[in-house]
């Protein structure tokens, strides 16, 4: 899977869990972004792991604030 395939795929299915649509370069900080609560985090997480078959670690799960480190640690477990 190229890097831009991958990319679309995550921002596809945050936009389908905080039900409103995001841009592939938008960046988003859960801080921020009120639809972003802490069930939403659960449900993304699960989401993205059903996805691309990947496990994130408790500590990755933590670390995922914004939109941007959701691609990268996506990516880094594709690698």
């Amino acid at each position: 899977m190229i890097q831009s395939e991958m990319e679309s795929i995550v921002v596809e299915t945050f936009s389908l869990v905080m039900k409103q649509p995001f841009g592939l370069n938008e960046e988003v900080v859960r801080g921020r972004e009120s639809a972003w609560t802490s069930l939403k985090h659960i449900e993304l997480i699960l989401a993205l792991e059903e996805k691309f078959d990947i496990r994130f670690t408790e500590d990755e799960m933590v670390e995922l604030k914004s939109l941007s480190t959701v691609k990268a640690t996506v990516s880094k477990h594709l690698l």
